[in-house]
């Protein structure tokens, strides 16, 4: 399972990728607008997320029609060595074709902004490396998200004549709870914000007892001298 962490801001990043469980980086073009970046800052930003450990950054393209679509990948790609940096694509009719070409041609890719099975099952006929479906947005839509997410994962580990190495890359993850659950499926990757990586890294319970064996430990040292 592959642990990703949903943010441009670099010091969260940074401190993201000190932790050896963290896979990479995922962003959106509405996650550079919250922090006040633009496509064209990219290049440097990836430069610098890849210097600290980042094995993959997921880049959301920032056009809707298929040339400027590709050109955008295509500019994506150019950022870093094959593998590293990862062009996500919406689950669109024009996305599915450019990144069927993608695939096609031996590049990575995400098929993300997904919200029905079918979806994932699209992705996995065009062997693309991760589909990504919204949690959080399918709960909020009223739906019983992680029932959604286990019959988006039924599909990709079916087996059939028509087999990928498609993941799911879950996002728009809310609570430690989700992670717990999303563990249980079985799913391939997640993306997550600095707050839930926070929260599943930092148990209290833990940091109290490393606190408890340093206060002993200390506590032995002077009663042995």
């Amino acid at each position: 399972m592959q642990l990703y962490l949903d943010s441009v801001n670099l010091s969260e990043i940074k401190e993201a990728l000190s932790l050896p469980i963290v896979y990479g980086v995922t962003t959106n073009p509405s996650i550079l607008r919250r922090e006040r970046h633009s496509f064209k800052a990219l290049p440097r930003l990836v430069e610098k997320i890849l210097s600290w450990g980042a094995r993959a950054i997921h880049i959301q393209v920032i056009h809707s029609d298929y040339d400027h679509m590709l050109k955008d990948t295509q500019t994506i790609l150019s950022w870093a060595p094959k593998g590293l940096v990862i062009p996500k694509i919406p689950a669109t009719r024009t996305g599915l074709q450019v990144a069927a070409r993608l695939a096609g041609e031996g590049d990575p890719v995400t098929l993300t902004a997904i919200f029905e099975p079918e979806q994932v099952f699209w992705a996995k006929l065009i062997n693309v490396n991760y589909a990504a479906p919204y949690l959080g947005r399918i709960q909020k839509m009223g739906r019983p998200g992680h029932s959604v997410i286990q019959q988006m994962q039924s599909y990709l580990t079916a087996s059939d004549s028509a087999q990928t190495n498609t993941r799911l890359l879950v996002a728009s993850i809310y609570s430690r709870e989700d992670v717990l659950k999303l563990l249980d499926l079985g799913v391939g990757a997640m993306t997550i914000s600095i707050k839930i990586l926070r929260e599943i890294v930092d148990h209290p319970a833990t940091l109290l007892a490393e606190e408890v064996f340093i206060a002993d430990a200390r506590a032995s040292n002077t009663e042995s001298e």
